[in-house]
């Protein structure tokens, strides 16, 4: 079984795949952890592409992350036999962005202000304008989506 998640920051995605992981007995991978090193810097092309080759040769996995645009992440979905959009409610998501921003200021983390003003605005735009955009490129590579609202859903879909 080949799952992926996709959704808004903040939406609970990697806690959801980390919980089916478990329960399917599945091996989880995180989009931001193939794209980036320990230390928050960005891997080369190169080396996100061995990652990819790696991972779509894998039969029991899911991963989770917002890339789409990229066309690693592209190849990756399309190696992958179930893909899910996380939907979650916009108050509850703004409300798990300041959590995140507090808890990472408290932990002293390299994420500055200005990553919690990106994220902030990308929370704010994902239902108006970056969801639309990932149907879109879904439809135009062929991939048949679900939108769920959380774990009920997904193993209602794989039952």
């Amino acid at each position: 079984m080949q799952i992926h998640i996709l959704g808004n920051v903040c939406s609970g995605k990697t806690h959801l795949a980390k919980k089916l992981a478990q329960k399917f007995q599945l091996e989880y991978f995180s989009l931001d952890e193939i794209s980036f090193k320990n230390n928050h810097s960005k891997r080369t092309e190169k080396e996100i592409n061995d990652k990819i080759q790696e991972l779509v040769k894998k039969k029991n996995r899911i991963s989770e992350g917002i890339f789409i645009n990229e066309k690693w992440a592209q190849i990756l979905i399309e190696n992958t036999e179930k893909v899910y959009i996380l939907k979650v409610n916009p108050i509850i998501l703004l409300a798990r962005v300041f959590k995140r921003n507090f808890e990472l200021r408290k932990k002293k983390t390299p994420e500055s202000f200005e990553h919690f003003l990106k994220m902030l605005k990308y929370a704010l735009f994902y239902n108006k304008k970056i969801l639309k955009e990932y149907k879109s490129q879904l439809q135009q590579i062929g991939i048949d989506y679900k939108e769920v609202k959380g774990e009920e859903d997904i193993i209602k879909d794989l039952q």
